[in-house]
C-alpha cells in the first residue's frame, strides 16, 4: 500500500515494482469510497535497478483509499491501493484518533474459601 499526502498540490514520488518493463502512459486513481476516478499528471519517470519512481500530481482527500492504475497504453502495468493521510509515515497509525487505550491497573486476584 502507497501512503500520499492529501490536499497538495505538489508532486509526490511514488515507487513502484511494474508487471512489465514499459513507460506510463497514464496514471488513474479510482475513490473506494465515492467510486470516482481521475486522471493524474506525472513527470519524472525513472528506472532503478529493481523499481521504478514516478512523480505523481493529484490532489486527494485526507483518509480516503484510493486503488492507484498505471497504463502503458491499454495495457496495465501496476496496480496498488492507496491510502491518503496528513499524518507523518514516521507516526502513522490506522487507529490514529479513533481507539483509546483503557487505564491500565495491576492485576488483582480475590481468593475465595480459604
Amino acid at each position: 500500500m502507497t501512503i500520499l499526502l492529501p490536499d497538495t498540490s505538489d508532486d509526490q514520488e511514488v515507487k513502484y515494482i511494474p508487471f512489465e518493463k514499459a513507460d506510463v502512459t497514464k496514471i488513474e486513481f479510482l475513490d473506494e469510497q465515492q467510486n470516482v476516478v481521475s486522471e493524474a499528471t506525472f513527470n519524472g519517470q525513472d528506472v532503478e535497478s529493481f523499481y521504478s519512481k514516478i512523480n505523481v500530481g493529484i490532489e486527494l482527500k485526507d483518509g480516503s483509499i484510493y486503488m492507484m492504475v498505471f497504463y502503458n497504453g491499454t495495457d496495465v502495468i501496476f496496480r496498488d491501493k492507496c491510502f491518503s493521510t496528513s499524518q507523518p509515515v514516521s507516526t502513522f497509525s490506522v487507529n490514529y484518533g479513533v481507539y483509546k487505550n483503557a487505564p491500565s491497573t495491576p492485576n488483582q486476584y480475590i481468593i475465595y474459601g480459604q
